[in-house]
């Protein structure tokens, strides 16, 4: 009774008592000490110093974040330094810190989560006395103690999971944490201090992987309920028709001791049923007979898919002639099945190209035509006569439908107009007509230079001579130089 009455007043003097903090740092080889005090409310304590090589920094939204190296000492984000402590709820502490020292989050009610990186090794006396809305911390497995009372209370916590290195946990750490209700202690832990687990909740479960643990130890001498193990549900797995299954069973999740074995449950085996088969048509595609599992659907013999015949496209047939004055349609059957496979539509001839020279007239679908004023053609009923190249516009009164006839000369395009050639070389003339027609080819001087009926050109002997190219009336000359 004495040891633990001096432990609380050990702790209730931390708690009434951490306005000024005193620690020793050295400076150009000299050790000298060195208090942090009061800071005024004015002052803006939005970052600044938490150590001798550590630094913090306090967002709007209350995150705080300390980076650098070594320890995080009891600083300016602190309540009693700093009047609006009170915005301090995340706290994200950088690889690099390497501890916590005593009461630097004493009592700061609105801290809710904190993320502690891995390599540090301890969190101080009072670290987190009083944080009453943080419910769950993760020790990273670097951390080897926890000090006196640093969670004392911390009466939302629910969740706590030690670190798997931790060797010493001080008196009354978790004390009035009245919410926690369960707790893993590793067997690396070799020191429990007094009250450490007193007035958590009422069904405390401690949880050890051996009855040997200083964790077992405390439990049985606290009088708290023990569970060996941590233990995980393997969850039962049903018998499909080709693979065992199991039955549901457990584990620890640390030592992977198993606790309940799963046992196997026999592969149920296939229930069989034929697929019948299915014969190709024109357009589907047939399938030779199977079967599957009625049960898992897995196919016992597949069925090989028997190609569609296809259709057998016949001709093209015009079902309604397109005119001036109206679409047409045109469809396309199979010889096989006899269905129509294919329908489009034949555009309305509302535009034709004429040539002068070629094209003497053209008839017009039967209607009321009118002629738009030109030198081009003349409109007699429904028939144009050519008379010159140009644009002819014709509408029929009673529908207001155009027919546009466009009278071109006919042409003929060379990919040459001049050609050089050595003695025995030859030339493919490219020409073009349009309309396509029959072209013809005729050299001046054929001792020269020769050419076929398809426009190949054979330098004969030094000269020069004229290739005549003529299609539709239309003449077009390729001159042709000889060299030796």
């Amino acid at each position: 009774m004495k040891k633990k009455f001096l432990l609380y007043m050990l702790a209730g003097m931390l708690a009434l008592y951490p306005v000024t903090y005193t620690y020793a740092s050295e400076t150009d080889g000299n050790v000298e000490e060195t208090t942090e005090t009061e800071i005024d409310d004015a002052t803006d304590n939005s970052n600044g110093s938490c150590g001798e090589d550590a630094t913090y920094t306090l967002t709007d939204e209350g995150t705080l974040t300390i980076s650098g190296t070594g320890s995080v000492r009891y600083s300016a984000f602190h309540k009693y330094y700093f009047s609006e402590s009170d915005r301090i709820k995340d706290v994200i502490i950088e690889a690099g810190i390497t501890a916590i020292e005593n009461h630097v989050f004493y009592d700061c009610e609105n801290l809710r989560s904190i993320s502690l990186p891995e390599g540090m090794t301890s969190i101080g006396e009072r670290a987190f006395s009083g944080c009453n809305r943080l419910e769950s911390i993760t020790l990273p497995d670097s951390i080897t103690s926890i000090g006196l009372a640093a969670f004392m209370p911390c009466t939302s916590l629910t969740s706590v999971t030690l670190s798997s290195n931790l060797t010493s946990i001080a008196a009354m750490a978790f004390e009035n944490c009245h919410s926690l209700s369960s707790i893993f202690i590793p067997d690396s832990v070799t020191s429990i201090g007094d009250s450490a687990f007193e007035n958590c909740a009422d069904d405390l479960v401690i949880m050890v992987c051996s009855d040997t643990s200083a964790g077992y130890s405390y439990a049985i001498n606290n009088n708290i309920t023990t569970q060996m193990h941590v233990l995980v549900t393997d969850a039962a797995v049903a018998a499909t028709c080709t693979t065992a299954g199991k039955t549901e069973g457990s584990h620890c999740s640390v030592c992977k001791e198993v606790i309940t074995a799963q046992t196997e449950i026999p592969a149920s085996g296939h229930t069989v049923v034929t697929d019948a088969a299915v014969a190709a048509t024109c357009t589907t595609a047939g399938k030779t007979e199977g079967s599957h599992c009625s049960v898992c659907k897995e196919i016992i013999t597949a069925q090989k898919n028997i190609p569609a015949i296809g259709h057998k496209a016949g001709a093209w047939t015009t079902t309604k002639a397109a005119t001036n004055l109206a679409a047409g349609k045109k469809v396309q059957k199979c010889t096989v099945c006899k269905k129509v496979i294919n329908t489009a539509s034949i555009p309305r001839i509302s535009g034709v190209t004429l040539y002068k020279g070629i094209n003497k007239s053209y008839t017009l679908t039967a209607g009321k035509w009118k002629l738009k004023k030109t030198k081009a053609a003349t409109l007699k009923g429904n028939k144009l006569t050519i008379k010159k190249t140009g644009t002819i516009k014709v509408t029929e009164q009673k529908t207001k439908k155009t027919v546009t006839i466009k009278v071109k000369k006919p042409t003929i395009s060379l990919n040459k107009t001049k050609v050089t050639l050595k003695v025995g070389a030859s030339f493919q003339i490219k020409a073009q007509a349009t309309p396509a027609a029959g072209i013809s080819y005729k050299s001046a001087k054929s001792k020269i230079a020769k050419v076929s009926s398809k426009g190949l050109i054979k330098a004969v002997k030094k000269g020069k001579t004229t290739i005549t190219v003529k299609a539709n009336g239309v003449t077009k000359k390729i001159t042709v130089r000889v060299k030796k």
